[in-house]
């Protein structure tokens, strides 16, 4: 019955040829057969393209494209142009899947109403060794306002796990690409999907590897969080979402703050810029001009909890 759904895996990998063939590898040994694996060459100048080539010549449902490097959003789209089957999942190039993985998550979008599905992980470093089984996944479904606000406030998917409809996500106009999104870019697809009207389909199991090493591309915390507090400014949400955007600007600001022990007065100046409330944004303009910027940080804490 499941063998007419054809499943699009898209793989970014730059400079990944420490962990590329066990990715690899986790692929071909999945029990669900009708894949095909779209690999994005991020610009690399390791041996990464050999790898994928060796592997290519042994099974046809290899694909093999080179862009310049352009960072994950970029390839993760050009996976998506090229991919001919109805159903995406995603893997990274250091990441790998247990063997039931695209059979079970088949299953269930097959049995559900759901337009993606995702799973819970295992930790794992270099040498293949378990460093934590994460509990953070519960089965439960997402969808319409409710999951937007869940969503809102934070990320709930590890982008590994995914199965997702190809159509569902192109409505949503795929990923960012912007430069200054990267490492968030998956967020805010995920986002756009729910206002789009998605259904997204949890599950408990752990399907997949999320591999730490030394090499993994690595951005500073308060960077990422600044990154998801200006995409969230800009970020379309109806009317009766504004005041749960508003609540989890302020909600990331916090996070921004905790996560920088010390903030310079431009940065300060940059945040508050972010405030949702205009009496926010004007009382900590005012308090920049008559406070050290240590007093100043814990008063825009505050400000984001009284307006």
């Amino acid at each position: 019955m499941h063998g007419s759904i054809l499943v699009s895996i898209i793989m970014p990998a730059y400079n990944a040829e420490a962990f590329l063939a066990q990715s690899i590898e986790s692929v071909i040994a999945q029990t669900y057969t009708d894949w095909e694996l779209i690999i994005i060459d991020d610009g690399s100048t390791d041996s990464t393209k050999d790898i994928v080539l060796s592997f290519q010549k042994k099974d046809s449902r290899l694909q093999y494209i080179y862009q310049p490097n352009g960072k994950q959003g970029k390839a993760r789209n050009k996976g998506l142009a090229k991919a001919s089957g109805d159903y995406i999942a995603f893997l990274d190039a250091d990441d790998c899947w247990i063997p039931c993985k695209l059979m079970t998550q088949i299953e269930l979008i097959s049995a559900t109403s759901g337009d993606l599905v995702f799973s819970d992980i295992i930790i794992i470093d270099e040498k293949n060794q378990v460093l934590h089984e994460t509990n953070r996944v519960m089965e439960k479904q997402y969808s319409d306002r409710q999951g937007v606000i869940l969503f809102l406030q934070s990320n709930r998917i590890p982008l590994l796990t995914v199965l997702a409809k190809k159509s569902a996500i192109l409505s949503a106009q795929g990923f960012d690409e912007s430069a200054e999104i990267q490492y968030g870019e998956d967020y805010f697809l995920w986002l756009r999907m729910l206002i789009n009207g998605s259904v997204f389909e949890s599950s408990a199991e752990k399907l997949a590897f999320y591999r730490r090493h030394n090499k993994q591309s690595i951005v500073n915390v308060s960077d990422k969080y600044m990154q998801m507090i200006t995409r969230l400014t800009d970020l379309w949400v109806p009317g009766n979402l504004k005041n749960h955007k508003s609540e989890a600007i302020n909600t990331w600001i916090r996070r921004y703050l905790s996560a920088t022990k010390s903030v310079e007065k431009k940065e300060l100046k940059k945040i508050s810029a972010f405030l949702p409330s205009a009496v926010s944004k004007k009382m900590a303009t005012f308090i920049s001009t008559i406070t050290p910027s240590s007093i100043q940080r814990k008063i825009i804490y505050m400000l984001t909890f009284l307006f």
